[in-house]
């Protein structure tokens, strides 16, 4: 038996970053039902190059490492009938993920307190490139332009001279931009310190936190 099974995880997401978390949950045992756009499915389906390797035909590796294991669903959330099966399957669940972005969330009636309505008691976790805090909260991002580039990784591995480099105390280092003041992971409990969990989750934070950047903990 796996330690997952009978939990059953809603997924509104795209691309490889949420979904990646996913799959490890249905590896895990849960029933993971995974909801894409009613005609095109996930962008990441389209991807079929990635640097020189070129994937002719199926399966797709790029869809299907981050969607191994899930159901999928297409379904038009931008319609009232859509919204109601899509609240439907989030009262009959025990996690929600996302990967959209604030405008999206409210558009489509996904945001926190959205599902929190019809499911009081579910786990509710959301990823994106920037954070949930501050002037950025808004932006889309990558692994190239969130985990990569932003976090310094592009900079260690960009020769000294190239344009865009600085020059700081004897290290090579990319010119630096603010650190983002959220934190990885946080939780928003009742007036008594038993709530539900709601989680939030960045690529930049992920990097960071992996080489002791930032802290981890509860705040």
């Amino acid at each position: 038996m796996k330690p997952l099974e009978g939990i059953r995880v809603l997924e509104v997401a795209m691309y490889g970053f949420v979904p990646s978390a996913g799959a490890v949950l249905a590896e895990w045992g849960a029933d993971v039902i995974k909801v894409e756009h009613a005609v095109t499915g996930d962008p990441q389906r389209g991807l079929r190059q990635t640097g020189m390797l070129r994937v002719e035909g199926d399966p797709n590796p790029n869809i299907e490492h981050a969607n191994r294991g899930k159901r999928s669903l297409g379904l038009d959330m931008s319609i009232s009938e859509g919204k109601e099966v899509l609240h439907e399957l989030a009262r009959r669940s025990d996690v929600f993920l996302t990967s959209f972005l604030p405008g999206a969330r409210r558009k489509f009636g996904i945001d926190l307190e959205d599902i929190r309505a019809v499911n009081p008691s579910i786990i509710y976790a959301r990823g994106s490139a920037l954070g949930p805090r501050g002037e950025e909260a808004t932006k889309g991002g990558y692994d190239m332009t969130a985990f990569w580039c932003r976090a310094g990784t592009a900079a260690t591995i960009t020769p000294m001279g190239y344009q865009g480099r600085s020059i700081r105390r004897g290290r090579r280092t990319a010119t630096p931009s603010p650190a983002p003041t959220w934190p990885v992971v946080s939780r928003q409990p009742c007036s008594n310190g038993n709530g539900p969990v709601n989680r939030r989750l960045s690529t930049y934070r992920c990097w960071a936190v992996g080489c002791g950047r930032w802290d981890t903990r509860w705040r």
